[in-house]
């Protein structure tokens, strides 16, 4: 628990489900992906962040391959790469070096030579199999979809307007080729240094022909070869020698060549999906891979094809196989939910499909942690997700219900409530091994669970409603909120003082245990998702923005007062909504919310600092053990953790004197000002002070500026970690 309280705070993200019912917050509606074992971390983003699930990651990976059934890799958006040694049991992230751009497709030669090409002309390479990646000049700057490599020096690159760029030492010099085309090639086969092909599809004309071109000297010169089938679009082409070939594309499309393009034949496909990848094992075996979890296999060279359940209807996009019988394949989802990928693998001829290293691909609503080794994390469809180990192991526990989830709330390693739709409330005192139901006394959906130790609780839900437990959840008693006003989250302190926020920026406080219930002047008329108090007097509310701005509220009395703090984000980032905070001391705070925003203060929300995470993930909830031991769970069975400690952001504590002259010297005390003074500055006013006595972690002198301002004015310090509070000084005649 948090060292800091006693209280246990779920109050994160369950208002998400309202959405769903036509309420004010929801969760995002997604679909169920395959259990498996044990989960294993992928780091990605800012802040020390890495996935714990979904696994590969969360983020939208494009391409996948491997060089041998243990050698891996895929790559994605943002420049992502991943790799792994084991088959896939793991994978870890490698340092692209692209900044955002994205990576299309990758290709290795051996463990060790490989080369993902992506975005205006990327081509990265390496020869340490990813350990280092380094950028090649491509001399291009349209997109690249391809690439193919016959050997560890002759390989080719295609994309956008016909591009086909072509290397002979691995990619130290890359030269363009004459395609003959202007069409968008997306795929690329060299069975060996002379003889490769070249698939796309030509967007200019009304038909969208697709193309299919062909070489017998290494691209000295290419040539079109008849489909022999009409308009078509081509998506991916794959050759086994000189001689056998496929390539696939819209509409079920599935051509063969046994003549290296010569002649191509249609085959049956059995469907009339986007076919998106293929790939062959042999001249007999091969899968194709497509739109809606369309998955094809062949063991006649595709004089027949059947179609394998993935237990997925995601988009498929990419296809690796390694033997006859061990394949991988990736896709990804609906990107207007969520970019979330499916990584499925078979290591029996395609007879099943599972998706390794994910324990569910739910929307999780609120995540609690009653220590460093025991969390839960709830959701939608009567999800709940434990861990023993800190999240290096995420099971499923069985809540006997399929309604929604919208908070969970631990007081010990044993004792747990979860709460949710139509008033559900569930317990356990065994830590989930066994969760029954309880009675709730509403029919409200609740959206946050609240408790003060192992007895007293409370929760909160639609049209206002409060309820309260003083014997564990035996039974439980509404409160008056006087008002109708949905209410999103309860936050406890002890067991008197508390508060709910909801609809409309409505503030409700108690200081009786819930007895009675006033309203607070919150000063906005935006939604309040969360709330959070470290202490009987410090705590933030958050909730839903504008395209301006976000809502950011702090208060150091109760509630008294409550006053809008700056968030870091401007512009088309400003409208996401902040879903979820939590206290790590009466100074420190974590925000999650909409397109994975990642917020954090050291210093009493005086700054506010984002950490980017590369993804757009829906955040939802958030939970710390001490200040630096943090998870975030979200949309599509997002769990993400942390172990970093959050950068200390400078903090004023005291000024002495607070009032001077100008060139007076003044002592500034309190933290996070760092050892040495680098670049850092002291301001008064508007005035950059030029003559700095001294600077220490905790206590700076400097000397009044010279044009320094005449009365009250702030004085604030700013170093690379943030701004410090505003704190007042005044300069005397």
């Amino acid at each position: 628990m948090r060292q800091f309280a006693t209280v246990i705070d779920a109050s994160a993200a369950g208002r998400r489900l309202y959405r769903l019912l036509g309420l004010a917050l929801a969760l995002l509606g997604f679909a169920l992906a395959l259990p498996a074992g044990a989960s294993a971390l992928v780091s990605t983003g800012d802040g020390g962040w890495a996935w714990q699930n979904p696994l590969t990651q969360g983020d939208s990976l494009n391409a996948v391959t491997f060089s041998d059934s243990s050698h891996g890799w895929a790559v994605g958006d943002g420049g992502a790469i991943l790799a792994t040694t084991d088959g896939g049991a793991s994978w870890s992230g490698q340092t692209a070096g692209t900044g955002l751009r994205w990576l299309a497709s990758v290709t290795f030669v051996n463990a060790s030579d490989g080369w993902a090409v992506g975005a205006a002309g990327t081509i990265l390479a390496t020869t340490d199999g990813g350990a280092s990646w380094k950028a090649q000049t491509s001399g291009a700057t349209a997109d690249l979809r391809g690439v193919a490599f016959a050997n560890a020096g002759d390989g080719w690159a295609v994309g956008a307007a016909g591009t086909i760029l072509a290397t002979t030492n691995g990619g130290a010099t890359w030269s363009a080729q004459v395609s003959g085309t202007t069409a968008d090639l997306t795929g690329v086969s060299f069975p060996n240094a002379a003889h490769g092909w070249a698939a796309g599809t030509d967007w200019s004309g009304s038909t969208s022909d697709g193309v299919i071109l062909a070489t017998t000297n290494g691209g000295a010169s290419w040539s079109v070869q008849s489909s022999g089938t009409g308009p078509q679009q081509f998506a991916s082409v794959t050759f086994i020698d000189s001689s056998h070939g496929w390539a696939v594309g819209a509409a079920g499309a599935i051509l063969a060549t046994t003549d290296g393009g010569a002649t191509w034949k249609a085959q049956t496909s059995g469907t009339t999906a986007d076919l998106r990848a293929v790939a062959f094992a042999d001249v007999s075996d091969g899968w194709v891979v497509g739109a809606a979890g369309t998955i094809l296999a062949t063991t006649d060279g595709g004089a027949s094809w059947s179609r394998q359940t993935a237990g997925t209807t995601d988009d498929l996009s990419s296809l690796a196989v390694t033997s006859v019988s061990d394949a991988w394949v990736l896709g990804n989802g609906d990107p207007s939910l969520s970019s979330v990928t499916t990584l499925l693998h078979t290591t029996d001829r395609g007879v099943s499909w599972g998706t390794p290293g994910s324990v569910t691909a739910k929307d999780l609503a609120s995540v609690s942690f009653s220590d460093a080794g025991n969390g839960w994390a709830v959701g939608v469809a009567g999800a709940i997700l434990h861990t023993t180990d800190g999240g290096a192991i995420w099971k499923a526990q069985s809540s006997g219900t399929g309604q929604g989830l919208c908070s969970v709330a631990f007081a010990n390693a044993g004792a747990g409530w979860a709460v949710g739709v139509a008033g559900t409330i569930l317990a356990t005192t065994d830590g989930g091994a066994i969760w029954r139901a309880q009675s709730s006394a509403t029919s409200q959906d609740l959206a946050s669970v609240c408790f003060s130790g192992a007895g007293s609780g409370w929760a909160v839900g639609a049209a206002g409603a409060i309820i309260h437990t003083a014997d564990g959840g035996v039974s439980w008693r509404a409160q008056s909120s006087g008002t109708g006003q949905p209410l999103h989250s309860v936050a406890f302190a002890n067991g008197s003082d508390g508060w709910a926020v909801g609809g409309s920026g409505i503030i409700l406080h108690t200081t009786n245990g819930g007895a009675g219930w006033r309203k607070q002047h919150s000063g906005t008329s935006f939604s309040l998702s969360s709330v959070a108090f470290a202490n009987a007097s410090d705590g933030w509310a958050v909730g839903s923005s504008d395209k301006y701005s976000q809502t950011i509220l702090r208060t150091t009395n109760g509630g008294a007062t409550w006053s809008k703090q700056p968030s870091p984000y401007v512009g088309d980032s400003a409208g996401s909504n902040l879903n979820a905070v939590t206290c790590t001391g009466a100074q420190s705070a974590w925000i999650v919310g909409g397109a994975d925003a990642i917020l954090y203060t050291t210093n009493g929300g005086a700054c506010w600092r984002a950490q980017d995470f590369g993804s757009y993930v829906t955040f939802s909830s958030v939970a710390f053990v001490g200040g630096s031991n943090g998870w975030i769970v979200g949309a599509h069975g997002a769990i993400l953790h942390t172990s970093v400690p959050a950068p200390a952001m400078p903090l004023i504590t005291t000024l002495k004197p607070s009032f001077g002259k100008r060139y007076a010297t003044v002592t500034i005390s309190g933290r996070g000002f760092g050892a040495a003074r680098g670049t850092s500055t002291v301001k008064f006013g508007t005035k950059v002070c030029a003559n700095y006595v001294s600077w220490t972690a905790a206590r700076i002198k400097v000397k009044v500026p010279a044009k320094a301002a005449f009365g009250k004015l702030k004085l604030i310090v700013t170093t690379k970690a943030g701004t410090s509070n505003a704190t007042s000084f005044t300069v005397k005649r």
